[in-house]
């Protein structure tokens, strides 16, 4: 099976799609960007794609839900990662030796705390975190001044890639969770999980006028016995203002879902159906 997901061996989306396929043998695609995994799912040079879509300290993970706007994919389940963040360079080194950090910029925006308590490090940007570990460990293994680099990942990357970890849990948010979407070509409604407990629907919607409209969407969840989850607003580009909104929701059973579905087109002009799906178990990394 192939698989695509941004990020390399031991990154946060490698110990994802293995949890979520119970470590089955899977034919994987790493790649750099989160573009790249939607071009892979829509041409179908692989049958599912990975990627972040929500952190609990960094938040929406924007580019993420705009790619869900714009490709033709469908989101078949979700899992989340508890993501501990761990300071790696070469073995027997020390913090107080450290002066540049590697790692990927959503992860950076989660350990401000700890850059900010450590001035004497300055962080660099990396395609991924345990592409970070990598990194350093080919490019400074051999320099004379290689105590001064490190990168921020996983234990498992720092296994992975022979490095030791010379600090732990250095993230702002010790409850600090990363919800990861599994992704598939086209648009379809999973009817078979209508009588599962806890299914997701996300659908995103372009409301006739303006949070107005959305307001009076909002209002009828709830009447048709529903529970916002997440929302999120996204501008539409080559308008006026207007955004794309994304929506998760909890409904009661699926009918509630499809009546729910009649009644707001008096309010939108747009709707995507993004995905039915179970609601997604935690894992640790």
């Amino acid at each position: 099976m192939k698989v695509s997901i941004q990020g390399q061996v031991a990154s946060y989306s490698h110990i994802a799609i293995k949890n979520l396929f119970d470590n089955l043998k899977l034919d994987l695609f790493f790649r750099d960007s989160f573009v790249e995994v939607f071009k892979d799912i829509e041409e179908e040079l692989v049958e599912f794609g990975l990627l972040p879509v929500q952190n609990s300290t960094y938040g929406h993970i924007t580019e993420v839900w705009d790619g869900l706007g714009n490709f033709n994919v469908n989101i078949i389940s979700e899992i989340y990662v508890k993501v501990n963040f761990h300071l790696i360079s070469f073995l027997g080194n020390k913090l107080d030796n450290i002066k540049f950090v590697y790692s990927h910029p959503v992860a950076l925006k989660q350990v401000k705390r700890f850059l900010e308590r450590n001035p004497q490090i300055k962080s660099f940007e990396y395609t991924d975190t345990a592409g970070s570990v990598k990194f350093i460990q080919e490019s400074f293994n051999r320099d004379k001044n290689k105590n001064e680099y490190a990168a921020i990942a996983s234990r498992e990357a720092a296994n992975v890639y022979r490095m030791h970890v010379i600090q732990e849990n250095i993230q702002d948010n010790l409850q600090n969770y990363t919800r990861f979407l599994l992704l598939k070509k086209g648009n379809r409604t999973r009817e078979k999980l209508q009588t599962y407990e806890n299914v997701k629907y996300t659908l995103a919607i372009r409301v006739v006028n303006g949070y107005k409209s959305l307001i009076e969407v909002l209002k009828l969840i709830s009447l048709n016995n529903g529970n916002l989850i997440n929302l999120l607003g996204r501008p539409i580009l080559n308008t006026k203002w207007e955004e794309l909104f994304f929506l998760d929701i909890k409904f009661l059973s699926f009918v509630d879902y499809q009546k729910f579905l009649k009644v707001i087109s008096a309010y939108v002009v747009e709707i995507k159906q993004l995905g039915v799906y179970q609601e997604g178990n935690i894992v640790n990394s």
